[in-house]
């Protein structure tokens, strides 16, 4: 039986975007904000406080995880959790820093480690050849002398 379940962890437009199109595409989701790893009120490390909120997951009913958040720190923390679970689940991953992908993939021949940032820029690198076809919407009035005289 194929599992339909998949699990999202990490905050911010990516996450977003993958939670809309994992849904599109018929999967169920468990998502994780950053948030649940927040531990400001409570004693012991961060990794403890991922332990804690990943240790509610049933594993053996999710097809693969995400971890997708803003912040390379936070991912690294992660994947180091889930690898020690000791499963066989796929994992994709963001890393704004590609150099630990050769490192995690030794250990989990079953991730793969994406960069957002190097695949969002061809698309904004074409952007700018793209000619600009709307006017300004807004046109600031000019500032008079005496409104500008006394600021200064």
């Amino acid at each position: 039986m194929k599992n339909n379940r998949v699990l999202i962890i990490g905050s911010g437009h990516l996450a977003y975007r993958l939670k809309m199109l994992v849904r599109n595409n018929g999967y169920e989701i468990t998502h994780i904000p950053s948030g649940a790893f927040s531990n400001k009120n409570q004693e012991g490390s961060r990794f403890d406080t991922i332990s804690q909120a990943l240790k509610d997951i049933d594993f053996s009913s999710l097809s693969m995880v995400y971890v997708v958040d803003d912040n390379d720190e936070l991912n690294l923390e992660l994947i180091v959790a889930l690898l020690s679970l000791k499963m066989d689940l796929p994992i994709t991953a963001s890393f704004y820093n590609e150099n630990i992908a050769p490192h995690l993939r030794a250990v989990h021949p079953n991730i793969k480690i994406l960069n957002p940032a190097k695949m969002a820029a061809p698309t904004f690198i074409e952007s700018l050849y793209v000619p600009i076809k709307r006017s300004l919407r807004y046109t600031p009035s000019k500032l008079s002398y005496e409104s500008t005289r006394n600021r200064f």
